[in-house]
């Protein structure tokens, strides 16, 4: 016998949910044509919400996130598996037991709605980081780049020389692993704070560790930040030399820059100030792909001077594309495909290739910067 579900207090649940839901959504809004708002927003409201979540879940050394994806889908099928079942076997209130499901679901894709504009989608409204850090971003010549990018060879280099290797030649993290390279990340952002005070807003993040980044490298994502907890997840199992430039970058979607190109400007840029070489040579390596990739691209017409990797450094690259290689598939492509919708409906026009604008900033902070590094060195 069921009984008649009662649906007053999840209906009261619901409506709270919607309410929240659109305040979250008329804040969205204001804040398309006013960035003022939005940069205020991210940088008085946002440390106090992301830090609540850091305060609760930072203690805990693996990775919430995870935790919830996987014993989440489990007990949600499950639950749906009954549901589903008795309401085959059982015929009375069906409507209602029906409704009650949409309900709750309603609810909880409210309050997740809420969560992801109040916490990163009103971050996209904020005035660009070139602005914030008085770079002139513009067309750079051909000349330019090859410039920027052999630059970053050389630099990249250098640090090569002295850093660990495993059996193969390829580079490896020294004793502690990628645990000391998760918990010493917010160095890079100590460090640079000062610099670049858009930065230097709330509590100290430590990225956490994915347990199961074996299966989750088929997706091809090297890390996520989950609004939910304000939680920066890192892929543990990619190649050695791109997890601290993965880990900053995330750390910059917690401080609120939410555009893909800027996060990981911000990792290269934080990463040089960072005093684990390992992080320096990360920031460069992963930096100088993506500008030898747009160089490659340009190189039509002319060919520029290229100065090639070092040894060890061709080591890690071609370690890099294997690993890649064996963890291509459909998983993969569908992943992608989800992640550039995403940034499009937040009016990242380029989607997944804007990851690579972030060569636009380093051109533009290279052109204001180098000459000072120079006259300091």
């Amino acid at each position: 016998m069921i009984q008649k579900p009662r649906l007053k207090a999840l209906i009261i649940v619901l409506g709270i949910a919607l309410l929240l839901l659109g305040i979250a959504l008329i804040l969205q809004w204001v804040s398309l044509g006013n960035p003022d708002l939005a940069e205020s927003y991210a940088t008085k409201v946002l440390p106090i919400l992301t830090g609540t979540g850091i305060i609760l879940w930072s203690w805990i050394p693996t990775s919430i996130t995870e935790i919830l994806v996987v014993l989440g889908t489990v007990t949600l099928l499950i639950l749906f598996v009954i549901w589903l079942v008795r309401l085959i076997r059982y015929q009375e209130w069906r409507g209602l037991r029906s409704l009650r499901l949409l309900i709750i679901v309603g609810t909880c894709f409210s309050f997740l709605a809420t969560n992801y504009i109040l916490l990163y989608a009103i971050n996209f409204q904020r005035p660009p980081l070139a602005q914030s850090l008085e770079l002139d971003v513009k067309a750079r010549s051909q000349e330019e780049l090859a410039a920027v990018t052999n630059w970053l060879a050389a630099e990249a280099a250098i640090l090569r020389q002295d850093l660990p290797e495993d059996e193969n030649g390829v580079f490896t993290f020294g004793e502690g692993g990628y645990k000391e390279v998760l918990r010493n990340a917010y160095l890079a952002y100590e460090n640079s704070s000062a610099a670049y005070p858009v930065i230097g807003y709330g509590l100290r993040v430590t990225p956490k560790p994915v347990n199961l980044s074996s299966y989750w490298s088929y997706t091809g994502i090297t890390g996520m930040y989950m609004p939910l907890l304000a939680e920066a997840n890192v892929n543990i199992d990619q190649p050695d030399h791109s997890i601290p430039f993965s880990a900053l970058h995330e750390i910059a979607h917690v401080k609120g820059i939410a555009p893909e190109d800027e996060a990981n400007f911000i990792a290269f840029l934080t990463g040089l100030e960072h005093p684990d070489p390992a992080f320096r040579y990360s920031v460069l390596l992963t930096t100088w792909i993506y500008a030898s990739n747009e160089l490659g691209n340009r190189e039509h017409d002319k060919a520029c001077l290229r100065l090639e990797p070092s040894p060890g450094m061709r080591r890690d690259l071609n370690a890099n594309a294997l690993y890649w290689s064996q963890h291509r598939g459909w998983l993969q492509e569908v992943s992608s495909t989800i992640n550039d919708s995403m940034l499009k409906a937040n009016r990242q026009e380029d989607g997944v290739k804007s990851y690579g604008r972030m060569i636009d900033l380093v051109l533009a902070w290279y052109a204001k910067e180098q000459p000072a590094r120079g006259d300091s060195e």
